[in-house]
């Protein structure tokens, strides 16, 4: 079984940079949200990969631009293939909250559009994989969030 990695991460995440675009952050996270919810944000944003299905709690990789949130949902049992990717403007984004967890470096991200909610879950340690700057990527996203959806 492959875990999370650096190399997947970057090169996911790259193949989904739109020309001229930058990733602030790149981190992995745990994304929960049904299969309505994933449809209706990748209508928002544009699905570019991979076929929905039920979902619970999935590991993905999560690149922030200025412009928009990357996701790459990865297979469970094989982190090296993709299940699905999307991506979600921050026009599109309503709202955005943070929640602290009561589990050291763990956050809970909701970002709502419309009446649908994605959560979120980004933790700043890497324990069991390779993948660089998590703590600093989180910092910077939560950060980012706070200026740009606090009301």
């Amino acid at each position: 079984m492959k875990s999370l990695n650096e190399k997947d991460k970057n090169e996911l995440l790259g193949q989904a940079l739109i020309e001229g675009e930058s990733y602030k952050a790149k981190v992995w996270g745990c994304l929960m949200a049904d299969t309505k919810t994933l449809m209706s944000f990748a209508a928002v944003g544009g699905s570019f990969g991979g076929a929905m299905g039920a979902l619970s709690n999935e590991y993905c990789y999560v690149g922030m631009s200025n412009l928009r949130f990357v996701f790459y949902v990865m297979e469970t049992f094989d982190c090296f293939k993709v299940k699905y990717a999307f991506a979600v403007p921050f026009t599109q984004i309503d709202k955005a909250k943070v929640k602290k967890s009561l589990l050291p470096g763990r956050h809970v991200v909701k970002i709502y559009v419309g009446k649908q909610c994605l959560k979120l879950s980004l933790v700043t340690n890497t324990i069991g994989t390779d993948i660089q700057d998590q703590k600093q990527g989180v910092e910077f996203i939560l950060a980012e969030l706070g200026e740009k959806f606090s009301k």
